[in-house]
């Protein structure tokens, strides 16, 4: 992942809540990957491009993101990662607690938990 896609992720997409769906990102920016080279496809591209943006907000000085968070987590999920996307759930409610996504985080949280006992 390139640092331009990440930067421009940072400092274009602060505020999710413009884009009626996530896949409206893509072509806001002008960037049409095709489903091979999609976070959807590829979880790993996608775990790559999130923590490239939260790099960049950190390195930068630019408030954390719970949605940031929020995405890197299903996509560790996705790929079977269940510390990391735990790790990133209690990260949302860490940062803020009423955060958009919240309420999805507790429930990701309690369905990985549950799925992590014996």
């Amino acid at each position: 992942m390139g640092t331009l896609i990440a930067l421009t992720f940072l400092l274009t997409l602060e505020d999710p809540h413009r884009f009626r769906q996530s896949r409206d990102v893509g072509c806001y920016l002008g960037l049409l990957p095709g489903r091979r080279n999609s976070g959807q496809s590829q979880p790993q591209y996608a775990i790559d491009l999130f923590q490239e943006a939260l790099r960049l907000r950190e390195k930068n000085g630019v408030q954390d993101s719970p949605r940031v968070h929020y995405h890197l987590g299903l996509a560790h999920a996705r790929t079977g990662q269940a510390t990391l996307a735990r790790q990133q759930s209690q990260m949302i409610l860490k940062i803020n607690p009423s955060a958009p996504d919240a309420a999805e985080a507790k429930r990701q949280l309690a369905l990985l938990q549950s799925s992590a006992q014996p």
